[in-house]
């Protein structure tokens, strides 16, 4: 086929490649496909770390949520624990300090017994009040001098008779008190 002359084309149709260029084209080919490559697998990698740390994110957040349920739990198991360790602590100080009350009652038996011993209290001070209703004064005269004796012999302290009354009908009505002397058993 000739050419017409109407036609012109400025392109050519055929160039004409020198080896160095069809060595740098393969060489710029290659690189360009390795570029890819590395791209895809650095591309690969980056995505299968981020997998991996986003599973282990969600990991450590529901450990995070059970760890966070534990704890809200135990502290009221912890509340409570502290609670009875305060009051093994202040009974085991009240057990230290008991007196032996059963001994007192025991020395107050010795010399007056219902239905002569209407009331008996003790106060902060271990001051110990005793009430008395009688038909006679020599019951109360009998207690007085129990109470004296119980005194000689350092078992009590300090006894005095802080109340005497007498009745119209003859009933005596006596409030003794006196500090208790408590001995080791």
């Amino acid at each position: 086929m000739t050419p017409s002359l109407n036609t012109i084309n400025l392109i050519r149709t055929k160039t004409s490649s020198s080896p160095q260029f069809d060595a740098i084209e393969g060489s710029l080919r290659r690189t360009g496909y390795i570029g890819l490559a590395a791209f895809l697998c650095i591309g690969f990698i980056i995505a299968v770390v981020y997998v991996f740390l986003a599973g282990e994110k969600s990991r450590l957040e529901t450990s995070q949520k059970d760890m966070t349920r534990q704890l809200t739990t135990n502290i009221q198991k912890e509340g409570m624990f502290l609670s009875i360790k305060d009051r093994t602590r202040i009974v085991k100080q009240v057990l230290a300090n008991q007196k032996p009350w059963s001994q007192l009652l025991d020395q107050v038996s010795v010399f007056i017994a219902p239905p002569t011993l209407t009331n008996i209290s003790v106060d902060d001070q271990s001051k110990i009040t005793l009430s008395l209703s009688a038909g006679s004064v020599d019951t109360v005269l009998a207690v007085t001098n129990s109470i004296i004796a119980q005194a000689k012999d350092g078992r009590i302290i300090n006894p005095q008779l802080t109340s005497f009354q007498i009745s119209k009908t003859g009933n005596i009505a006596a409030t003794i008190s006196f500090l208790a002397v408590f001995t080791k058993p």
